[in-house]
């Protein structure tokens, strides 16, 4: 969108919740299908086995920011002035912004087209037969099929029709149109407008009850929807059963034209327009929330979004919308979705990597075996911008040892952070935790730069479901030589063993002097991995028979035993600290590690994370120098 040098004007009003409406909301009990809080008499915590058994406070956090700005009419186009939005979709004139929008990417975003295999075809698509009538055709090539759209949504609680081994021949024959969900119906009626007869959907292109499929079908879904002509997102149907372009008041699509008679503005007409239009519709509707959209909306080429109001657009050229069908203005374009591929440089990638992994944990996940999965079609795709790097169990070998030091402390909105009872990932892995994880310091020091390593990483095994180090992971093993020493862990610090065999905080440090440890420059500050929804500090592990690790790392089939920490004891397992990174900052020396439990009942001297811990301070970093260096593996 072409911009003068014209003053635009700009309001923002913050709302939040007072002090007491905080506390008060703050103190209320998650509701769960499974109470977390039901422990028997050792102190043990039952979890939930899936993710929709887990869910967050009512309390919906902070009220978002809202905005209005206001541009002049003479920075844009005639064609905004005049774009008249339809009320339903499919009636007249529905499609022509988006057949604009595909035009103008398909013939001037190289950007765009030059990521795209014009030869490439899913092992299955959905083909529009005639009006009533869709089936499902196996191994098309690019003659055959000249261009296909994919699809995201959500599934849902509704009745979700899935291929399966035992009616693939009969959806091969044929489906009646009239039998499908709707937000199917919906993407089948896109189709339609832009003269595409073939489409990717997961539940009729995977075979839902065959797992060698799903593995093989799962590993492709970076081809899949970066070849796909446009990837349709129904982003406003929380279930296949709703659709989401409904009948809408198209006043509130068109910016509204004014001409304010302030004191200092001169008389001429602006339009003014939501300044967080993408956000709210787009970002925080149902199918953002989702975790497999994270990988499918960044993977897409070009993705068009179905929200409750209006239609968009995106691609690597830009954001468009029916309220700004030239794009949006460049300062109102947050899409970040598309970053990645413009990026220059490993390290902006690998922080982006970061961000990436950051907004994938907090988004839901009804299977909790897809973790894994489910970020390995992005994972793909960044590792063409990581040349000669390993993708490891979520992480990235170059960005090792300081990746280890991620945090999954609770969080407002879930509360709930936990390990699960089959295993997903090796502990030192942000992917062994349920709920979202943040990398805060560990990408860049206060001033920007890379904190400096304080150990060695010598090692790393990784057991995964066939040959793609994307896939599901069975086992791992990282071997690290750093600094170690056994800990005790009170008032979420750490305690250090003394001469006399007595555990104590490091002398001089706020917790040693009982003050307040974030207005003192000496502290160390203790965050475990997992926490009950009433906010409990939970230590878990797995217990198995001792391994030769230079044999195997599969550890399927192994048991967890999960406890509440403030019931721990050296009967269950020593607690180790083993510090990771340091910065220096203006207001001195910090750093990061994290907190290690080598249980009883565990692999022999085979540690495992739960926890990881921050430093600051000359005196603690005297102390923390002063460990003895030791080699050992990690679980």
């Amino acid at each position: 969108m072409s911009t003068t040098n014209k003053p635009r004007l700009r309001l923002t009003i913050d709302a939040g919740w007072d002090e007491e409406d905080d506390v008060s909301e703050s103190s209320q009990a998650t509701t769960s299908s499974l109470d977390c809080r039901n422990i028997d008499g050792q102190g043990y915590v039952k979890l939930p086995k899936t993710g929709t058994e887990m869910k967050g406070p009512n309390k919906s956090g902070f009220a978002p920011i809202w905005g209005f700005e206001m541009v002049p009419t003479s920075n844009v186009s005639s064609y905004v002035r005049s774009y008249e939005p339809p009320a339903q979709l499919g009636s007249p004139g529905s499609w022509t912004p988006v057949h604009k929008w595909l035009k103008d990417c398909l013939n001037n975003h190289q950007q765009c087209s030059k990521h795209i295999n014009t030869n490439y075809r899913p092992t299955r698509l959905v083909e529009i037969i005639n009006s009533t009538t869709v089936r499902v055709v196996e191994h098309l090539d690019a003659k055959a099929c000249p261009a296909y759209a994919s699809f995201s949504h959500c599934w849902g609680q509704a009745k979700t029709l899935k291929l399966l081994q035992t009616n693939k021949v009969e959806l091969q024959n044929g489906m009646e149109i009239a039998t499908l969900p709707a937000s199917y119906k919906e993407a089948l009626d896109v189709m339609v407008g832009f003269g595409i007869k073939f489409i990717w959907i997961d539940s009729l292109c995977i075979i839902q009850d065959s797992k060698d499929d799903w593995r093989a079908e799962a590993a492709t879904m970076c081809d899949v929807y970066r070849n796909s002509l446009l990837n349709i997102s129904a982003c406003a149907a929380a279930e296949n059963s709703e659709s989401s372009f409904q009948n809408r008041d198209t006043g509130t699509i068109r910016p509204m034209e004014i001409t304010p008679k302030w004191r200092g503005i001169r008389n001429e007409r602006f339009l003014v327009t939501n300044t967080d239009i993408w956000m709210q519709e787009v970002e925080e509707s149902p199918l953002y929330r989702r975790s497999w959209v994270l990988q499918e909306a960044r993977l897409s080429t070009r993705n068009l979004c179905l929200t409750r109001n209006q239609l968009w657009w995106g691609c690597r050229g830009g954001t468009f919308c029916e309220t700004w069908p030239d794009g949006l203005p460049n300062d109102m374009d947050n899409a970040k979705g598309r970053e990645r591929s413009s990026a220059s440089g490993q390290t902006f990638t690998h922080f982006m990597w970061c961000s990436l992994v950051e907004k994938y944990t907090t988004c839901g996940m009804t299977v909790l075996s897809d973790r894994m999965i489910a970020i390995a079609g992005l994972a793909t795709a960044y590792h063409e911008d990581f040349v000669g790097d390993e993708y490891v169990a979520g992480m990235w070998r170059s960005q090792l040892p300081q990746s280890l030091c991620w945090v999954a402390g609770p969080d407002e909105m879930v509360p709930m952070k936990y390990r699960t009872t089959e295993y997903r990932a090796p502990s030192w892995s942000w992917a062994s935790v349920e709920g979202g994880v943040y990398f805060h310091h560990t990408r860049y020091g206060p001033d920007g730069n890379h904190p400096t390593s304080v150990c060695d990483v010598l090692d790393i095994k990784l057991s995964t479901v066939g040959p793609s180090p994307y896939g599901e992971v069975t086992g791992g093993c990282l071997q690290l030589r750093a600094p170690l020493a056994e800990v005790e862990v009170g008032d979420e610090a750490l305690r250090f063993q003394g001469a006399d065999g007595d555990f104590q905080h490091i002398p001089g440090t706020a917790e040693d002097l009982d003050q307040e440890r974030w207005n003192f420059d000496q502290y160390t500050s203790v965050v475990l991995d997992e926490y009950t929804s009433y906010i409990e500090a939970m230590i878990s592990h797995i217990s198995a028979p001792a391994i030769d690790l230079s044999k195997s790392v599969d550890f399927n089939g192994t048991k967890r035993l999960t406890k509440v920490a403030e019931k721990w004891t050296k009967a269950d397992g020593r607690l180790f600290c083993a510090p990771i990174i340091e910065w220096d900052s203006p207001e001195g020396s910090e750093g990061a590690g994290i907190i290690l439990v080598l249980p009883k009942s565990g692999p022999v001297e085979c540690y495992q994370r739960v926890g990881s811990f921050r430093w600051k301070g000359d005196k603690v970093q005297n102390h923390l120098h002063g460990l003895k260096r030791r080699q050992f593996n990690i679980i």
